[in-house]
């Protein structure tokens, strides 16, 4: 009787470490996020899951291409190709114009190329910022709108905004360059939520918000001189949907149009007296 107990107990944990290495490697899926492919004209890679977007040019026309385990592939060419793109990794959606045909959404698969294309908007000036639940969000005149692609119906989500960006099923949206509120926008819910109104900066890092608190709502701060203009804040974190906020360094003088580059453990940028520091938290 004992050995038939120590047999199936030996079994058992032999299944139980068998699914356990089966399940270590998995990992979820990225989610829908808005990436900007290139800059100021300069190349820039971005990746998203397995995917590194980059971008080249032929003649008039810009190559936006996808990498996979170093397997390069064309996946559109076209006259003009607006530099933010939503994409999970395996889908894209972009704004394109090929020649001078107007400006459509596109939607392109990595591995099958486009399987897409729809006309929202006639005017050109208009940016995707997110996609979800079959709806596509982009920026239009300082509003939101978000159409569905089914449907072909269009609402408006908010106004007055000058910058909108998605991570999964929210969207974070900020006003003009001197307003510092950042909301955040649910796209399962349809509910809007305000974070703070004194960030002047802000990144998703690890799935969860860092950014900087300016200590008033009147920021303090001064003028470095020939340089430009810096803030004395704090540096917090919250979940991505604004919750449970913490604050993680306090009294920094951040020259917030210098280059701020924050990790889940550190955050590195120029000071009042032009000099780059990193401190650690």
């Amino acid at each position: 009787m004992k050995k038939k107990i120590i047999y199936f107990s030996l079994c058992f944990i032999t299944c139980l470490l068998l699914a356990m290495g089966k399940t270590k490697n998995v990992q979820a899926s990225p989610v829908y996020q808005s990436i900007k492919i290139y800059s100021d004209m300069s190349k820039q890679e971005r990746t998203v899951g397995n995917t590194t977007f980059s971008w080249g040019r032929k003649d008039l026309d810009i190559q936006f291409y996808a990498s996979i385990n170093g397997n390069k592939k064309l996946l559109l060419s076209a006259r003009n190709i607006n530099s933010e793109i939503v994409t999970n990794g395996k889908v894209v959606y972009c704004i394109a114009s090929l020649s001078n045909e107007p400006y459509k959404l596109y939607r392109i698969s990595v591995t099958g190329g486009v399987t897409g294309q729809y006309m929202i908007d006639d005017d050109s000036f208009w940016n995707i910022k997110g996609f979800y639940n079959n709806k596509v969000f982009y920026l239009h005149t300082k509003t939101l709108f978000s159409y569905d692609i089914q449907s072909g119906k269009k609402e408006v989500v908010s106004k007055n905004l000058n910058e909108a960006r998605q991570y999964g099923k929210y969207i974070y949206l900020t006003g003009s360059p001197n307003d510092f509120t950042i909301k955040v926008y649910n796209a399962k819910t349809g509910k809007i939520k305000t974070i703070c109104k004194t960030i002047p900066y802000y990144d998703i890092v690890s799935g969860n918000i860092y950014y900087l608190d300016c200590l008033k709502l009147k920021p303090d701060g001064g003028r470095t001189p020939g340089l430009g203009v810096y803030l004395v804040v704090s540096l917090k974190k919250c979940k991505l949907d604004g919750s449970g906020k913490k604050t993680l360094l306090k009294r920094l003088d951040v020259q917030t149009f210098m280059s701020i580059k924050i990790t889940k453990n550190s955050i590195t940028y120029y000071n009042s007296h032009n000099k780059k520091v990193k401190r650690k938290f």
